[in-house]
């Protein structure tokens, strides 16, 4: 009960009463012996030294938390580790829970970005697709828990070169996107930025010379739709032409279908601001 008082005082950001009140739970823990509850204090204790920067606190708290059968302290240690700049450590403080079949989404997912850190893009990949192929199977191909995994995986490979592959991952997520409306305006700006990105890699591959940017001009007003049917028609093909265009890094096309979309619907100002 105690833990849970000290872990909620925490969430409430009271960090000094709640760092006293989880000591005393863990001395109270040590003495019983309850090792399990010597743990849930420990971890407690490393969470907060972890919010409140105090890495060094953190580490030895959550050291003497870690047990194979909960997760949640092998999690908190390689953040605390990766926030060190210690991307080794992170990954064994992961091993345990990456060994398990299936591993923890949380471990993949840390794994994942630990590895892209460091420059190590296939294990990255290896990593985050596994997490894609777990997310699949419990919720569909197209489960808006996809995206930061897909946006994860178009950047891993486009840095390891594999551009093919990348844009596989960045198509995959635009059908993600379209059965989720809601995920549009989030996520539409990074893809595009993404596809910037793969554009500029693949033609310095090549040998090519990039092409010199150009100012945009927006296109000259439309007139209304003349009507509330021929509106919404107008909005949803619109809308769908101007994101093709983005995905496939035409931005200028993008931004000028975008306007379109603004002045016959009013709608679509927040995709056009990211264009």
């Amino acid at each position: 009960v105690a833990v849970d008082v000290g872990d909620t005082q925490r969430r409430q950001k009271a960090f000094d009463v709640a760092e006293q009140t989880l000591r005393q739970a863990r001395a109270a823990a040590a003495k019983a012996p309850a090792p399990a509850a010597a743990r849930a204090a420990a971890l407690a204790l490393g969470r907060l030294y972890a919010e409140t920067a105090q890495l060094g606190r953190a580490e030895r708290a959550l050291i003497q938390a870690l047990d194979p059968q909960r997760p949640a302290a092998h999690l908190a240690l390689a953040g605390v580790h990766r926030e060190q700049g210690r991307p080794t450590a992170a990954l064994r403080a992961l091993a345990p829970l990456l060994a398990q079949r299936p591993p923890p989404l949380p471990a993949l997912r840390l794994a994942g970005e630990v590895a892209f850190a460091q420059g190590r893009y296939r294990r990255a990949i290896e990593w985050l697709g596994q997490g894609v192929a777990v997310l699949t199977e419990r919720q569909g191909p197209e489960a808006a828990a996809l995206m930061p995994w897909l946006h994860g995986l178009a950047n891993a490979a486009g840095a390891a070169g594999q551009h093919a592959a990348a844009e596989g991952y960045v198509r995959r997520a635009r059908q993600v996107a379209y059965a989720h409306d809601t995920l549009l305006p989030e996520w539409t700006p990074q893809f595009m930025a993404l596809n910037q990105r793969l554009d500029r890699a693949r033609s310095l591959a090549k040998g090519a010379a990039l092409p010199p940017e150009r100012p945009f001009r927006l296109p000259p007003p439309l007139p209304p739709a003349p009507n509330r049917a021929l509106a919404r028609l107008d909005e949803a093909a619109l809308r769908a032409r101007a994101l093709d265009r983005a995905t496939r890094g035409d931005f200028p096309a993008a931004a000028r279908v975008g306007q379109r979309l603004v002045q016959h619907t009013g709608k679509g100002r927040l995709l056009l601001a990211g264009w």
